[in-house]
């Protein structure tokens, strides 16, 4: 196996490693190996092939887990949006709903008339629109996205951007409950009582989870398919610093 191979299967072995929750030393112990070595074997630039099954095995994967991981690394298909971006979106939030559709498979003009019910030079310049911001690029008819994928945002930096998806996606829960059809896949609100330490294993599960899903959603970007539908997800755990309700003096003080 070349250094340059074994590295990236390396990092790539760590990063399950960190997804799992799972520490050096109870990796060492279920190979029943000092913590020490285990490091050293992590860290090298190369690795003999029956360690690195050891290795996998341990920790609960497969090689073809991980060469499929190294192929599919979610990091390398997605950014942050710009700043233009978020800007453009925020002043016609359509720009983002076309550009979703164009990811779920929708990659040609003619797809997105057909999908959203509009004309061809309407679907055009959404597409043209979008390929000025660099979510894509317009050859003809056909549509390209352009990689890595601009779809990340971060609540700190675009909080106005967040706020807006958020509140979009609780009237279409409030739209989708007052229907006959079937309303959710899988969804609920509620509070949860934990210690600190059962928090930081509830996001380290969320986090897999997470990355599971965007696993999938990532096979279906890169090899669209009929079968699929688009699915909204939306989930928020944070502490309750404050009440959700102001509380407030029922009587005057005397």
């Amino acid at each position: 196996m070349g250094h340059s191979q074994a590295t990236r299967m390396l990092e790539t072995l760590k990063s399950v490693l960190k997804s799992k929750g799972l520490t050096y030393k109870e990796l060492a112990e279920r190979c029943d190996m000092t913590e020490v070595t285990i490091k050293r074997l992590l860290n090298r630039p190369h690795i003999a092939l029956d360690q690195l099954i050891q290795l996998c095995e341990a920790a609960d994967t497969s090689m073809n887990d991980i060469l499929w991981m190294m192929e599919n690394d979610i990091s390398k298909y997605t950014s942050e949006m710009s700043r233009e971006q978020l800007k453009a979106q925020l002043e016609k939030p359509a720009l983002m709903e076309v550009f979703i559709a164009i990811v779920a498979g929708s990659r040609r003009i003619q797809s997105l008339s057909d999908k959203f019910g509009i004309n061809l030079p309407s679907a055009y310049i959404y597409a043209r629109e979008l390929e000025k911001l660099n979510f894509i690029t317009l050859s003809g008819e056909n549509i390209e996205l352009v990689y890595p994928l601009s779809a990340n945002t971060d609540f700190d930096d675009s909080p106005e951007f967040s706020s807006m998806l958020f509140n979009a996606r609780l009237e279409a829960i409030k739209r989708q409950a007052s229907s006959k059809e079937k309303a959710f896949g899988n969804i609920s609100f509620g509070t949860v009582i934990l210690t600190d330490a059962e928090f930081n294993a509830y996001k380290e599960r969320f986090t897999v989870l997470q990355d599971e899903i965007a696993q999938i959603t990532l096979k279906h970007i890169r090899k669209p398919s009929d079968m699929t539908r688009i699915y909204q997800n939306t989930h928020a755990t944070f502490e309750s610093t404050e009440p959700l309700f102001p509380v407030e003096n029922l009587v005057d003080e005397v």
